[in-house]
Parts: C-alpha cells; sequence; structure tokens
C-alpha cells in the first residue's frame, strides 16, 4: 500500500476514503502513511469525546490530523450569524440551542474558548499535497 500511494502521489493527488477511526484500527495504521488527515464528525451522532479519541488514536500513530468535516450540519440554522461570528466550537451556546438533542453538544457542558498557541486538531479525513487519507 505505501508503495501504491507513494507511485500515485507522484503525479496525483491521492485521496484514501477510510473506515470509522474508533471501531477498527484500519484507519490509524494508514493516517501514517498519509500526509495528513482530514476527521469527518456527523452533527447529532459523534460525540466530541469520539473526535477527541479519534485524533489522539491517529496522532499517536504517527498521523496528522489537519482538520475536520462537520458532515450533515444544517445549514439553516446557521443563518442567523453575521460575518465573523462562530458558529461551532466545541458547543458554542448558538449551536447548542439548535442542535439541543445532538449527543455532541447536548450531553456535555459547554466548554470555555481556550486560548493556544497553536490551532486544536480535531478527528477529520485526510487531505494533502501528494497523499491524502480520510479518516
Amino acid at each position: 500500500m505505501s508503495e501504491l500511494l507513494s507511485f500515485l502521489a507522484q503525479d496525483h493527488v491521492v485521496i484514501v476514503d477510510a473506515p470509522p477511526v474508533l471501531p477498527v484500527t484500519d484507519s490509524v495504521i494508514l493516517s501514517r502513511l498519509a500526509d495528513t488527515v482530514i476527521v469527518v464528525a456527523q452533527v447529532g451522532h459523534t460525540t466530541v469525546d469520539q473526535v477527541e479519541s479519534a485524533v489522539s488514536s491517529i496522532e499517536n500513530a504517527g498521523g496528522m490530523v489537519s482538520g475536520i468535516v462537520l458532515n450533515r450540519a444544517d445549514s439553516s440554522k446557521l443563518s442567523h450569524l453575521r460575518y465573523g461570528e462562530s458558529a461551532y466550537s466545541y458547543g458554542y451556546t448558538k449551536y447548542d440551542s439548535d442542535y439541543s438533542s445532538s449527543p455532541a453538544t447536548a450531553s456535555q457542558p459547554t466548554p470555555q474558548k481556550q486560548e493556544t498557541s497553536g490551532s486544536k486538531s480535531i478527528p477529520r479525513r485526510a487531505t494533502s499535497k501528494h497523499h491524502n487519507a480520510h479518516v
């Protein structure tokens, strides 16, 4: 697999759509072969703890998580936001009120926004300059 990805990456951007991270180890193993990983989380299904666990698993295996895709979000519930406002970041109240029954927001207290010198990685699918792994 490593040789195939390296060969293809010479002339193409390669995206690998891998199985979910938590129930199987295939994605974690594949993440080491990718330049970067983008984790996909589903609104109302994936919890913050699951996202953090997936990111930790990938990073502990030597993979690099560069972002997260929040899948199946209802954009109409975000329409009241103005330029520059945040709609979702670990359960901001604007998002919580619209998705109050979602596991990622309803079962957890709203954390305080933390100042960090770098960006915090969150589980995602992988995409990269050369070969990508979707996790």
